[in-house]
Parts: structure tokens; C-alpha cells; sequence
């Protein structure tokens, strides 16, 4: 059996903390969050390898599904003796964390990367949601690298504790009115590592605010700057005025590509809150008693039908995420060669660039997606890009994504597209039921153009990611008929059909439903697509771009796993990559017996050395692969081990991945 257990860590030391019969966690010596063991000594949960993906790296498109759906059923099944979502101790979390939101003056949402973009998500369905319930909620988004980030990762920006601390102070500034005891900061970081949210949830409370931790590993294996006693202990002990939202969701199909299923539970754990915020604000609006023995069995009546709860809520987006038995084409072995991944691959293999293209908030889930390939896969900037094709776009979404990602430019770009690409069109029919006849022809419309041009000499593939209501009726022969049988038609379909959404409501503007299971279909044909082109080495990512300390570390432990080489000979074999040339095999040796422990690069290198090292492999590509090529000593030269990676690596030489070439 393989063990899910981190390189170079024993899965005995993941023992889970014992809780009592409340859910709440023992104040045991070594489960205490001041007395637990130190970050360095502990494998966090979100970096181990998944026992379901071990060798997926030799998976066809089908199985390679097959294990994303048993990697995302933990979200809700649990992983081993840890507290999972479906727990009451978890749901009690929610519940308390929504109701410092409902208190609060003004909601910060704060994280890096995918974290950061999913925050921006849930503060727009916080503020629209309470716009049209005629209420208004101030709340505001902190991502780190500002802007810019949401459609590329910024280097360094999640590192950053000073400009963190800047950007919170700017956002109280521009909200003079808001209380600072009743501002509620909530964080995200999966891992329980980025510095910049640790550094924005302290400034708060030193303010006299509040906040909300959500990650996906236990607090008590927190890293970086939440590791450090005094904020540990800070964090541990502030029950009043902090929230720990610590669910455990089990390793990533890909190891520590948190933008997968933990992505997927910040996204379901964000949208739980906002809308028990919103109830707990109507309640307290509406809490006018009424004696009458009539009037109060049926308030009591309509709670028990309308209130929305946590396990409601979950059990909601646990049918929705059951996207891989609903699909008629995901699972499907007979047309390997149209399979949406299989497309995808092929589009990768022969150097040729994906284009997602959507609606509204589904359209926003594609933007995301394209931004998260550089630093997980080392794909180039225009490998993976979105578009939104909506005719008008809000001033808010355009902050974020910028005019080059809609409509116009989609279209310019279809004309330099060619056969080596492909474009994936991403539909919720059940959401565009329920706009404007009008916007049903334009969608209409916009399909055809892309098809009819990509039956020209442009010959790009078409994928069309496509949720349908199992419930839904169409008007015979109009646009939006024609619409589904044209999507339907496709040779290549990732379809999935929706229940009923319950609590979770469909709109106009947001079916939080669908927007999950298109997430989750969206993550599993991008990393199917990058997994079949050799991306990954066992189920390791072993092209990742080093964009930060966290990644600088990820890619040595990928150099020791893969290289079968410890620590200091990976290390080195990364510096050498990386050009840092004083940084070699004496000077790692004398770190070493300087500080008697293994070399941290974020502890133990000066603040100029890590920059040059992040700067650096933010810039470079194939940093692994070349690094393990000259750990297993395949390669004598830097130089040499690159003309290897670019021979063999070629799809008119055989296309050979990693694997191949090390094992030779």
C-alpha cells in the first residue's frame, strides 16, 4: 500500500489531536497549540501525497478522473481521524464565524493567490447578495500583489509581511466610519503559511478588531509567521475575538496544489458564511417577538424550512460536486482520443495555447484557472488564458480582470489561433435560463462564430464545459435550444447535470451550485491536461515556478523525492539552477553547522539571498526538472541538463517525459 505521508516525513507523526465529546479539541500536552511541535518537525496535511494519485503520472484521462473524484469526496468523507466539513464541531466554526461577520462595521477578505481570487469571489456575493436583500455590507478585498495578481501570481507578494501590513491600513483609511473593534479580518491560507495573511489578521487585532482563519491542515502544524510562539499563542488563546476554521480536506490529487480541492472547500466554507451572515442580519432585523401561539408555530414552521444551516448547506454542495457520476462523458472510455483531457493534453503536447471563454461568475472560474498553471505546472504565460463574453461587464469585475479579457479581445484572439489550440467554452444553462431572451441569442451567436471559425483554416479544438439542470425545459426552436443542441453536439463535452439548488439559490447573477461542480471540472481538465503531458512525477508537480519561499521549498522536496537524493545534495542542485553561485555545496555545509539543523532557505538564508532565489525562479523555467537531472547525476552541467530537457522534451523526438529521462 502506498503511504500518503509528505517526502521525507513519517506518517506516524500525523496522528490526529483528540477532541472530546463537544467537538472541542484537549488541552494535552502534545496537542496544545503552544505546546505543539514545531513546523519544521510536523508534514502539513496539504503538502503529503495522496494515497488515490500515487502513480498518476501513468494514468489514462479516464483514470485520472477517477482519482479526482475519490480526492474530492474527502472534502466531505474526511482524511483519517481529523475533524472533516461535515462535522459539528465545524459547523459550530461557521456558525460562529458568521456571526462575527453579520456584527461587523466592515469585512476584510485577505489571501494570496488562488485563496486571495476565490476572497474576491465570496466579498462580491457578500455585497450583492445584501445589496438585494436591501441591505448594505461594507467589504473589501486584500489580495496579495493587489489587482494584477487575480490574472497572474505576483512574486513574493504572499511573503510579504510590511506591504501586507500597508495594504490593510489604506483599506481602514478609506473607511473612516468603520469602528476598528467591530472590523473582522478573514484569512485565508490553506496550508496555514502565507505571511501575509498572518500579518494582516494580527494588525487587526492589535486594532481591536476581530478575526477568521480558514485553512485545510491542523493550526497546530501552522508555518512561517503563524508558527512563531507569540502568534501562535495569540491566535490559540483569543477565543472571543478569533475564529480557527481548520477543516481537513486530505491531500491534493497533485501534491500541494492547494488550488484543487482545498480551493474548492475555501469557496464552499466563504459562501457558508456569507450566507449565514446574511440570515443571522435578517433575524436580528425581524426579531420583533410575536406572542400569539398561531404566530409563533409558524415562525417555527418556516425556520425549519427556510433557515439555512451549515450541514444543509454542505450536503447542498455535496450533491452539486457530484459532478463525475452525473457526466456522461468524464468517465467514458470508448473515444479516448476526443476525451476532454486527451484534448487538452494534445493541445499542451504541441506547444499550442488554451482559451477559456464564459459568462458571469463561471466565466470569472475560468479566468482563475488560467492564472493558477504558471506557478503549479510552469506553463508560459499565454499556455492557459480566460475571457469573459459578456456584452457588459461591471465595473467591479473589470478592476480585476482588466479590459484584454472580454469580449473584443476574445474575439481578436480567435483569429491568431490555429490548429495546435484549443477554446473552452463554459456554460450554466441553468443560470442563463434565467436571463433576457436577448442574452440567449448573443450567446448563441458568439457559439456559432467560434465554431464556424473553428471549422475554417483555423482548425482550433472546441471543449465546451456545459452544466444542465436535470429539470430543465426548453421553448422548442429557440436560441436557447439551439444553443444546447449545438453545445451538445461537440465532439468533446465535459457535461454534468444539476439537481435542484435548495438553499443555495439560483439567480441571475450567481447559481453557487453549479459555480462549485464547474470549478471542480475546470481543475480536473487543467491538471489532467498538464498530468498527460508529463507534468508530474508520481503524482509531484516537478515543473512548479518558484515564485515564493513556500514553492522554493516545495521544489527542493520535489528534488529529493524524485532524485532520491537528501536534502543539502537537492538544495544545492536548485541553487545551481538558479545561477546563485555562492550558495554552493561548502557554503550549504557551513549553514548547516552553524544553526545544527537541516538548511531552511526561509530561515536560515540573509532576505537578499531568498529574493535572489525567488527572483530568479520566478524568471526561469524547468528550475526541477534541470535540478534533478544534475542530482541524479544525469547531467554534469546546468547548460547540459537543459539541452537534454529541450531534446527530449520535444514532441518530434518522442515527447519523453521526466520519468523517461531519469529513468533512461
Amino acid at each position: 500500500a502506498h503511504s500518503s505521508a509528505e517526502p521525507g516525513e513519517s506518517s506516524r507523526e500525523m496522528a490526529p489531536p483528540r477532541e472530546n465529546r463537544n467537538g472541542k479539541r484537549r488541552k494535552t500536552a502534545s496537542s496544545s497549540a503552544a505546546a505543539a511541535p514545531s513546523a519544521s518537525k510536523r508534514a502539513v496535511i496539504t503538502e503529503m501525497q495522496s494515497a488515490h494519485s500515487m502513480v498518476i503520472d501513468e494514468a489514462g484521462p479516464v483514470e485520472i478522473v477517477r482519482a479526482t473524484r475519490a480526492c474530492e469526496a474527502e472534502i466531505f468523507s474526511g482524511f483519517r481521524g481529523y475533524p472533516s466539513m461535515m462535522d459539528k464541531s465545524v459547523h459550530r466554526k461557521l456558525e460562529e464565524a458568521a456571526a462575527l461577520v453579520a456584527g461587523a462595521d466592515l469585512v476584510v477578505f485577505s489571501g494570496a493567490g488562488t485563496s486571495g481570487r476565490l476572497c474576491w469571489a465570496a466579498c462580491q456575493l457578500l455585497e450583492r447578495k445584501a445589496k438585494s436583500a436591501g441591505r448594505r455590507v461594507l467589504c473589501t478585498t486584500s489580495l496579495a500583489g493587489g489587482n494584477r495578481a487575480f490574472k497572474k501570481a505576483v512574486e513574493h507578494a504572499e511573503d510579504d509581511a510590511k506591504s501586507a501590513s500597508e495594504a490593510l491600513e489604506r483599506i481602514l483609511e478609506a473607511h473612516p466610519g468603520a469602528d476598528p473593534s467591530k472590523v473582522v479580518l478573514v484569512g485565508v491560507s490553506c496550508g496555514m503559511s502565507a505571511t501575509w495573511v498572518a500579518s494582516q489578521i494580527l494588525r487587526s487585532l492589535d486594532l481591536g478588531g476581530k478575526a477568521i482563519l480558514l485553512g485545510f491542515t491542523p493550526f497546530e502544524g501552522c508555518r512561517g509567521l503563524f508558527a512563531e510562539d507569540h502568534v501562535k499563542r495569540r491566535l490559540a488563546s483569543s477565543e472571543e475575538s478569533v475564529v480557527i476554521l481548520d477543516p481537513v480536506v486530505g491531500p491534493e490529487l497533485v501534491t500541494g496544489s492547494t488550488r484543487l480541492k482545498s480551493g474548492t472547500a475555501t469557496k464552499i466554507c466563504l459562501e457558508i458564511v456569507v450566507l449565514l451572515s446574511l440570515q443571522d442580519l435578517a433575524d436580528r432585523e425581524n426579531s420583533q417577538p410575536s406572542w400569539h401561539l398561531k404566530n409563533i408555530v409558524a415562525q417555527l414552521q418556516r425556520r425549519a424550512a427556510r433557515v439555512p444551516t451549515p450541514k444543509s448547506l454542505l450536503g447542498q454542495y455535496r450533491s452539486a460536486l457530484g459532478v463525475y457520476d452525473s457526466s456522461l462523458s468524464l468517465l467514458n472510455d470508448f473515444m479516448i482520443d476526443s476525451h476532454p483531457l486527451s484534448v487538452g493534453a494534445a493541445t499542451l503536447r504541441e506547444k499550442g495555447r488554451i482559451i477559456y471563454a464564459g459568462y458571469g461568475r463561471e466565466g470569472v472560474l475560468g479566468l482563475i484557472d488560467a492564472s493558477e498553471q504558471l506557478p503549479t505546472f510552469g506553463c508560459q504565460e499565454d499556455d492557459f488564458q480566460g475571457f469573459l463574453l459578456d456584452g457588459k461587464v461591471d465595473e467591479d469585475v473589470l478592476a480585476v480582470v482588466g479590459e484584454e479579457r472580454t469580449l473584443p479581445h476574445f474575439l481578436r484572439t480567435l483569429e491568431g489561433l490555429g490548429r495546435r489550440d484549443t477554446v473552452v467554452l463554459i456554460f450554466n444553462l441553468r443560470r442563463l435560463a434565467m436571463c433576457p431572451q436577448s442574452a440567449h441569442g448573443e450567446a448563441l451567436r458568439t457559439v456559432k462564430e467560434v465554431l464556424a471559425k473553428a471549422k475554417t483554416s483555423l482548425g482550433f479544438s472546441v471543449v465546451a464545459v456545459l452544466a444542465c439542470p436535470t429539470d430543465l425545459r426548453l421553448k422548442p426552436s429557440s436560441p436557447l435550444e439551439s444553443l444546447s443542441q449545438v453545445l451538445f453536439a461537440l465532439d468533446s463535452v465535459v457535461d454534468f447535470f444539476l439537481e435542484d439548488p435548495g438553499q443555495l439559490g439560483c439567480c441571475r447573477d450567481f447559481d453557487l451550485a453549479a459555480e462549485a461542480a464547474i470549478k471542480s471540472a475546470l481543475n480536473c481538465f487543467s491538471s489532467g491536461a498538464n498530468i498527460l503531458n508529463g507534468k508530474v512525477f508520481g503524482n509531484v508537480m516537478i515543473d512548479v515556478r518558484i515564485s515564493n519561499k513556500k514553492l522554493l521549498e516545495r521544489a527542493t522536496k520535489i528534488v529529493m523525492m524524485v532524485a532520491e537524493v537528501d536534502r543539502m545534495a537537492a538544495l544545492e542542485s536548485v541553487m545551481r539552477v538558479l545561477g546563485v553561485g555562492h550558495l554552493d555545496g561548502r557554503a550549504l555545509r557551513a549553514l548547516q553547522a552553524k544553526h545544527g539543523e537541516a538548511v531552511d532557505p526561509s530561515i536560515h538564508f540573509s532576505s537578499q539571498d531568498l529574493q535572489l532565489c525567488i527572483d530568479r525562479g520566478s524568471a526561469l523555467r524547468r528550475v526541477v526538472p534541470a535540478a534533478v537531472l544534475l542530482a541524479t547525476g544525469r547531467c554534469a552541467e546546468v547548460g547540459e541538463a537543459r539541452e537534454t530537457l529541450e531534446f527530449w522534451q520535444d514532441p518530434s523526438n518522442g515527447g519523453r517525459t521526466l520519468r523517461d529521462i531519469v529513468k533512461g
